[in-house]
């Protein structure tokens, strides 16, 4: 057919048909053999291919194919080179990416993720009290909101320096030492908190009380293990908030904390000790200041019990 054809009704061909320009079926068309259509083809009530017995194959487009309608694909769709959607897609379960991922756009999250440890987070917070008492494993804090809560919490408490807080065993070591003499470096601020866990065997008493006969009817407490000497330096500030629950104890009788200046024109001054207790129980040192040592230090507290 050189031209034009148009057919109202059924279309059956035996075997190949060839159209160089327009095919136009108002109903069925049914072909045994091979299909050409050089110009158009149009049907109105839709078309279905079957796949080929052999191979398979239903459709082969080896140029452009062009939808202008909703495609409803029932089977798997596999694409070999790429796919490229220029507006929304819509994914009504899941999508499962087995290569690397990248957006070039924003990406918006409205439910959590979840990563290889089977973590899962359900949103980022600028919350500068990083959450308070309700905090959370599934919401992860902003750099700002990081920054904030220290500035509020911490920085306060220093003077230029570093500050510590201290709740167990291993962040006393790491800030008093585990075994050889710890020099605290100048305007360094330590917050004692109770110790979490308990370094001793045995139970820990401090003090005398008027209502109990003998101190070692209090009851036990947990408490840090001094394993070094340590040297405070200037303006070095060591704070607790209780003195019947914040207790330092000794493991050798000659490990004490040390303020000692050069000179008297070169003192150690403004150290700060309050709110914590330092036991030396049965260990006596034999010499002065079992405790503190202090020689030209000046313009210091140690309002703590000893």
């Amino acid at each position: 057919v050189g031209d034009s054809v148009t057919v109202s009704n059924d279309v059956i061909v035996g075997d190949n048909l060839t159209v160089n320009d327009q095919l136009n079926v108002g109903r069925n068309l049914e072909v045994s053999g091979d299909v050409s259509v050089s110009g158009q083809g149009s049907f109105d009530k839709g078309a279905t291919l079957y796949a080929d017995s052999l191979s398979g194959l239903a459709l082969r487009a080896n140029g452009r194919v062009e939808i202008n309608g909703t495609t409803e694909v029932a089977g798997t769709a596999k694409f070999t080179q790429g796919l490229d959607v220029v507006n929304n897609t819509l994914t009504a379960d899941s999508v499962d990416v087995r290569g690397n991922g990248r957006i070039n756009q924003d990406l918006q999250v409205i439910g959590g993720l979840t990563f290889a440890n089977n973590h899962r987070v359900t949103g980022i917070e600028d919350d500068y009290d990083l959450g308070g008492a309700a905090s959370s494993h599934e919401r992860l804090p902003t750099q700002k909101a990081v920054k904030d809560y220290v500035d509020l919490h911490a920085s306060p408490f220093g003077f230029g320096g570093r500050t510590f807080t201290v709740r167990d065993q291993e962040a006393f070591e790491q800030v008093f030492g585990s075994g050889s003499e710890t020099t605290i470096a100048p305007y360094t601020t330590i917050l004692l908190m109770p110790p979490a866990e308990s370094a001793q065997p045995n139970a820990v008493v401090v003090g005398n009380d008027p209502g109990i006969a003998s101190p070692n009817e209090w009851p036990a407490v947990s408490s840090y293990v001094l394993k070094n000497s340590v040297r405070l330096s200037n303006g070095v500030s060591i704070i607790g908030f209780n003195i019947r629950t914040t207790i330092v104890v000794k493991e050798r009788a000659e490990h004490r904390f040390i303020i000692e200046g050069s000179s008297a024109a070169d003192t150690t001054y403004g150290v700060h000790c309050e709110g914590w207790t330092f036991n030396g129980g049965a260990l006596e040192f034999q010499g002065n200041g079992g405790a503190f040592y202090l020689t030209h230090a000046e313009n210091c507290v140690l309002n703590c019990a000893m």
